[in-house]
């Protein structure tokens, strides 16, 4: 069964949820879900929209854009270690993730599916396993044996010598989460949710959010600075939010933008931030530029 909501605004984001009625009443709400028009907007370069995330080498010499259907554009001086485009995919990829050398990276699908290239290694997954809610996000741990996925009601599934420390899964949320980054030692991990909601986990300490502000976009991912002492929250808008020992680089003025934000990766060489948009544009603050799409 579909239904097609119509008048919607093109760049806006929208959340939905359904209830199903029968003699029995009302059921209640399913997991909230998120969508945005982009039906106008034209891909840069030759790797095609949407574009859902994008990963940096630890050297800060360059970076990976990937989109939903797998594909993977190397910039700078990262490599194209292969992709998920020759699989047969259930679900669309949510992100990429580097290895700790920089010469590997992880995919990760909403079905929780991860695919490893490179000197990254495959630990397992949620991949066609029952979840709640769609996977959002992956991060690693710092040998790089293993990795936690989250999903957006904040549940956390750990693999390899990934260690559990608790998640929001169970909890309710005022808006999904959006994505996890882990600590420098890799004892501990936080979620972040697109309201701008920070929670922290292990080891990882709770620096401020822009959970309760108003937003003029939902934030969709954080990114932890080289010291490892705070972190940046970024919109869809292109706005950043710098907290603890993250310096404010600077961001998007959102009327230049052509598509919606989906991704940010920190430089851990330089100190500043790259920003990735729906369509491959991307932003760089602090950080080299090495092309776009």
């Amino acid at each position: 069964m579909s239904y097609v909501v119509g008048k919607l605004s093109d760049g806006m984001t929208y959340y939905f949820t359904v209830r199903a009625v029968s003699a029995a009443g009302l059921s209640p709400a399913s997991t909230e879900v998120s969508a945005s028009p982009t039906s106008a907007r034209q891909a840069i370069g030759s790797m095609s929209a949407p574009i859902s995330g994008m990963a940096s080498n630890p050297q800060g010499t360059g970076y990976w854009l990937v989109n939903e259907g797998g594909a993977v554009s190397a910039h700078g001086a990262a490599s194209n270690y292969g992709s998920a485009t020759l699989l047969d995919l259930n679900a669309p990829i949510v992100g990429i993730v580097a290895s700790p050398t920089g010469k590997g990276y992880w995919e990760v699908a909403s079905d929780g599916g991860v695919f490893a290239f490179g000197d990254a290694a495959y630990y397992g997954s949620m991949g066609g396993r029952t979840i709640n809610a769609a996977v959002v996000g992956l991060t690693p741990t710092q040998d790089g044996k293993g990795y936690w996925e989250v999903a957006g009601d904040g549940g956390v599934f750990a693999f390899g010598d990934a260690a559990y420390y608790g998640s929001m899964g169970g909890t309710t949320l005022s808006r999904p989460v959006v994505g996890i980054t882990r600590t420098q030692d890799g004892k501990g991990y936080w979620e972040v949710a697109s309201d701008g909601g920070v929670f922290a986990f292990g080891d990882a300490a709770y620096k401020g959010s822009m959970g309760g502000a108003t937003l003029s976009r939902p934030v969709v991912g954080m990114a932890v600075d080289p010291t490892g002492d705070g972190y940046w929250e970024v919109g869809s808008d292109g706005a950043v939010y710098a907290f603890g020992s993250a310096m404010f680089q600077g961001s998007v003025d959102p009327t230049t933008l052509n598509a919606p934000i989906t991704g940010v990766s920190a430089d851990q060489a330089n100190g500043g931030y790259w920003l990735a948009g729906w369509d491959g544009g991307v932003f760089a603050f602090g950080a080299p530029f090495y092309g776009a799409g």
